[in-house]
This record gives C-alpha cells, structure tokens and sequence, in this order.
C-alpha cells in the first residue's frame, strides 16, 4: 500500500485553493488505506484458522495468503510460497504449474475446466472435485474459488478452499465397484441358467470380466492334463493368432505358474517381473499387452484353467480386482464343471442305452442260436444216427431170423455202427475238440487250421512263440473259439485266398492276430448293423472278447485290402488265479 504515496494526488503546489482540497483527500485515502490495512488483517487472521486449506492470489497471479491447513495439506510452508505467481500455487496439489479454480473463477477456460471430474458454477464462486497428487499419493480434492475484495468493494483477487475429500470418494468408488461386481455376477448366474453351450458362457465370462475391469482384454485358458499345458481356450481384444494358438507347460508365464500354484497373481509389468518364466514373451510383446491381473480357474483343490484380464499400457490393478477376479474364476469352474458332468452324463446315457440295445441284441441271437444248434443236434441225431441204429437194429434181428451165416451180417452191421462212431465222434470234435483239453491251445489250432486248409481249400499260415506251453483252460479256449469265429467269417464274407495267424506272448500280454486278404468290409457299417440285431458274427467275437477280459481292434475297408483282428489279454490274466 506505500504505492499510494507515490501518486500525483496533490496536484499543483502553486494552487493554495487545490493544495488546501488535496490535504482534505490525502488525509481520506490516509484514513481508508488504514482501515482497508486493518481490514486485510482481520480477513487474514481469519483465513488462517480457517479448517480447510485456504489460499489467495491477487490479480497478477502471486499468492497473498496462505493458510495452516494449507501449510498441513501440501507439507509447503506460508513463507517459501507467498509473492510467487506463474501457477506454482499447484505444484503441491497436480506435481506441475497449472491454472486452479482460484484462476478459472477470475478467468474462465473451458479446456482447464473439462480436467475436472465435476464442476459447477454458483453465483460468483465455481466449485469442483478432482484428483491430484499431493504429497501423500494420489487424493481427491474439493474445492470452492470466489473472489476477494478489499474493504471499499473493490476486486483485488480471488481466494480458494480446498478439502480432502479421498475417504469419501473412495467409499462411493468401492460402492460403485461392489455394486457392479454384484450386477456382473447377478447377469452371469442368471445368463448360466439358460440352456447355453459351455464355450457362450466362458465368452460371455470374459466379456463380462473385461467391461467390470475396464480392461483391454480378457481370456481363458484351460488344463490340458495329458499334455501337463496350459491353452488358450476363450478371447476377447486378442488381435495375434499366435496369443490366440499359444500353448504353453505347466510353470511357464503367468498361466503355468497359476496352473502349478492355484494362486491369483496382478504383474504390474509383465517384462519386468522376476516372479515369472519368459518363454512367451516374444507373443506377449506383438500382443502389446504389459500389465496382467489372472486368477485360478477352479473348486477346491481342483485347478482347471486361469482367467486373465490385461492391459496395453500401466494401468494397475488392485487387491480387491484380484479377489473380484477369483470369485469369477470360480463361477466359471462350476460351469465347467457342471457342463462337463452334463456332457459326461448325457454320453453315458447314450453308452447305455447303446449298451442295452446290443446286450437285447445279443441276448436274442444268442438264444436264437442255441435254439438253432438244438434244431442242428436233433435234425442230426435223427437224420443220421437215428436212421444209422436203425438199420443196425433191422439187421441184428434179421440174424436171429435168417438160418444163413450169419457172420456176413454181422460185418455189416460192424461196419454201420462204426459210420455210427464216427459221426459221434465228430460232432463231439465240433462241440469241444479233446485235443484242446490234452495238448493244449498250440496244438488244437494246427489241427483246426489243418482242417480249415482241407475243407476250405484255405491256405493257412500260422507262427507262436508259446512252444507248446499251456495257458489257463478259459483262456485257451476262449482264443480258440476267437480265431475258430474269426476263420468262420473269413470262409463265409471274405472270399479270402490265404490268413494269417500269429500268436505271441511277452512280458507285459498275451497277442492274438488274425489277418486275411479278403474283400474286407465297413466295420462301423457293421458294428450299427449289430448293434440293430442283424449281425450276430462281429458282435459275438466282441463279445466273447469282452467276457474273457480282453480288448479287441478290428481294422478293415472296402478296398480289398482285407481285415486284420488283434486281440490283447493282460498279463494278470495269465496267472494260475486267474483261471479259477
């Protein structure tokens, strides 16, 4: 105020009229300046136990008061920031020089103003909510800028409060986002009600994951057990085709860590951290993305995949993401697991029911067989033998009748009964050759086989290595009814010239092979075909193959290339308890 010395208020020294009225107005402005002195001291004690931080800058931009809540909130002292101007009233609010309500209230800028989150105008005070970041890390802050006058009315400047308001605004965030993380989970348990495949529902998870996290982008990777991989199974702002083929072990990246650990991980920079492998880094780094939050996939124990959502540049993530990010990988665990055991169960349910339809099957054809074999036994025991006793019967009674020699006739009769031996006898061989019981499984198949040749005009070739060792009676001649059916087939369906059988045993099993050059046929064609009741051949093999706790492989086409049957019995079933 000792610039008001320094104006010409007196005039001309020469004009006693003037120099008497000038002494009447220096003394005014003398009397004014001191009230509006004794006006600013007032307003500035006031200022200064104001419980907010308050400050002021006069019309040229410098500070002209500074408060203790001031001198608290911003750690900066009234004495190293009074009289300084160019904006550096900011610096301990925004870390930069920049124009504050205090300078948007004397001069409105709209580029300035849209920087706040909210602000409004009221009368002659502009009032708004903002972040910054003082000393203590990012706040928010509330602020209210009028303008300042002095005593006479006059504008000199303008004043601005500033209240911290973080506490509050990070309630309503944490609300906002507790609100939103229940609508997500709301909609998803809602959208997984309905009748969706489970890859609608693992999209519809990431989505949902990528829009609650605001997050670039968002997928899933699933457990692939036999291979001990983790891969990439659902996508969302994936722009690479490498991300999206990316497999990768158990252990590697963030996923093969999770896989191997069930623990949630945020990686502020994926480049940088020491926690991970980087084997994938490469794909990473053309996908762009730095900053990853990712968490399990899984119930209880039981990990089966991770859920990612990530970034392209450093926006982190928090504690409270990550536990939200849990929560939906569990939910997507129970829909996998869910449609996984529906899946299962509905494939069962098949299985039976094709499983019931060829055991109906089989059970009538094997009951029309034995029907048949009966009808076969009767016809020729009555045909044959009957009619064979017969004669013999006729021809002994004509000896006690005819006075002849009688040994004549009785040669012949000799003769009929022993036609009568060797029918029996090959009906027996038919029923269960005794040579399988005598010598064993090696040497009944060289006889069948030799009788195929003879009967079938066959060429047969047969190697073993079992050099005459037995095996355990059900399974000797569970192998030879195999290869007895499977011969059967071959003379009936394959047109065969020539088959081949090998029989081997090792350490580990018991193989069977038998491999003709026929005109093969369409093995799925004909598993339907018995599965449907008419085929009996094919689902007998199966089937005595199953009973005996084997496992069959049928290979063949349609292109003359012929079949080949391989038939495996485990080692376990070789031993003496197995047979009992």
């Amino acid at each position: 105020m000792d610039t008001l010395g320094d104006n010409n208020y007196l005039g001309n020294d020469d004009d006693i009229t003037s120099s008497q009225g000038s002494n009447t107005k220096t003394a005014d402005l003398k009397m004014a300046v001191k009230t509006n002195l004794d006006y600013e001291r007032r307003m500035a004690d006031i200022i200064d136990f104001l419980p907010d931080a308050t400050f002021g800058i006069d019309l040229s931009g410098k500070v002209i008061v500074w408060n203790r809540a001031a001198e608290e909130m911003t750690g900066v002292r009234a004495d190293n920031i009074l009289g300084k101007g160019d904006y550096e009233y900011a610096v301990p609010f925004y870390g930069t020089p920049r124009p504050m309500l205090i300078d948007l209230v004397l001069e409105p800028n709209q580029y300035w103003e849209n920087t706040y989150t909210s602000i409004k105008r009221e009368s002659n005070a502009l009032i708004g909510e903002n972040l910054c970041n003082s000393v203590d890390g990012d706040i928010f802050i509330w602020g209210k800028a009028a303008y300042l006058y002095d005593s006479m009315g006059r504008l000199t400047g303008a004043i601005e409060s500033i209240r911290n308001i973080t506490r509050r605004k990070m309630a309503e965030v944490n609300q906002a986002q507790e609100l939103k993380k229940f609508q997500v989970l709301y909609d998803l348990a809602v959208a997984m009600s309905a009748e969706q495949t489970l890859d609608d529902n693992l999209q519809l998870i990431i989505k949902k994951s990528q829009e609650l996290f605001l997050a670039d982008s968002a997928f899933i990777a699933l457990r692939d057990e036999s291979r001990c991989q983790v891969y990439m199974q659902c996508l969302s702002g994936i722009n690479t085709q490498a991300f999206k083929d990316m497999r990768f072990a158990f252990g590697v990246g963030i996923g093969g860590l999770i896989a191997e650990t069930n623990q949630g991980y945020i990686i502020a920079d994926y480049f940088t951290d020491q926690m991970i492998s980087h084997e994938v880094d490469e794909i990473i780094a053309n996908e762009g993305l730095v900053t990853t939050m990712a968490a399990p996939i899984q119930i209880g124990n039981n990990n089966l995949g991770v859920l990612y959502v990530a970034n392209r540049s450093m926006r982190q993530f928090s504690q409270a993401d990550l536990d939200a990010l849990a929560t939906i990988g569990n939910l997507a665990a129970v829909e996998i697991t869910r449609k996984c055991f529906e899946e299962d169960l509905e494939q069962r349910n098949l299985d039976l029911a094709e499983l019931n339809t060829i055991a109906a099957a089989l059970s009538h054809k094997l009951i029309q067989a034995q029907e048949d074999e009966r009808r076969h036994l009767a016809r020729e025991l009555h045909d044959d033998f009957g009619q064979t006793l017969t004669a013999l019967k006729i021809s002994l009674e004509s000896i006690l009748q005819d006075d002849g020699a009688p040994c004549t006739r009785l040669l012949q009769s000799i003769k009929i009964v022993e036609v009568a031996l060797q029918g029996i006898r090959r009906l027996s061989l038919s029923l269960r050759p005794s040579i399988l019981d005598d010598l064993g499984l090696d040497a009944a198949l060289r006889w069948h086989l030799d009788n195929m040749t003879q009967i079938a005009n066959l060429h047969t070739h047969y190697s073993t290595n079992l050099a005459g060792r037995r095996l355990p009676p059900i399974l000797e001649i569970s192998c030879f009814r195999i290869i007895q059916e499977a011969l059967t087939n071959v003379v009936r369906h394959a047109n065969a010239q020539s088959v081949l059988v090998e029989l081997n045993l090792d350490d580990e099993q018991l193989q069977l092979l038998i491999q003709d050059d026929g005109a093969g046929f369409d093995v799925a064609a004909a598993l339907n075909a018995a599965a449907h009741g008419r085929s009996l051949g094919l689902l007998g093999l199966q089937e005595r193959v199953s009973l005996a706790g084997g496992i069959i492989s049928i290979t063949s086409s349609l292109d003359g290339s012929g079949t080949t049957i391989q038939v495996f019995f485990s080692q376990s079933l070789l031993s003496p308890q197995a047979s009992g």
